[in-house]
C-alpha cells in the first residue's frame, strides 16, 4: 500500500486494506507500510496477504523510524510476519488472524 511514509509531518491511513503478496526489498517489508517515518497512524485497516523478502517483516509495518500508532487493525499471522510492527515488536492495536479467520 505504502512504501515510505513522510519523514516530516503526519501520515494517517484509515479504513484501508491490502490483500496481495508483498515482496519487500532486502531490508523492510510490511503488509501496509514498508517503512514508517515521522508520525504515522493506522486505524481500522488490515493486511491479509503473504509477506516475503525483507530482513524485517511486519504484518502491518515493516520498519519504524518514527512514532507509529496502531488502532483496530488486523494482519495475517500465517503470512510470514511475527508481529504487527516488526521493528518494535508492537502488537497493541494490531491483532493477528489466521487465514481461516480472514475468510
Amino acid at each position: 500500500l505504502v512504501g515510505v511514509t513522510s519523514p516530516t509531518g503526519a501520515t494517517l491511513i484509515t479504513d484501508s486494506y491490502a490483500s496481495g503478496t508483498v515482496s519487500g526489498n532486502p531490508y523492510y517489508a510490511g503488509g501496509l507500510i514498508a517503512m514508517a517515518e515521522g508520525n504515522t497512524t493506522v486505524n481500522n485497516s488490515y493486511a491479509s496477504g503473504t509477506i516475503t523478502g525483507g530482513a524485517t517483516r511486519g504484518g502491518l509495518v515493516g520498519y519504524s523510524a518514527g512514532t507509529v500508532t496502531l488502532s483496530n487493525n488486523f494482519w495475517n499471522s500465517a503470512g510470514g510476519a511475527a508481529t504487527g510492527n516488526a521493528s518494535t515488536g508492537q502488537t497493541l492495536g494490531a491483532t493477528p488472524l489466521t487465514d481461516a479467520q480472514f475468510k
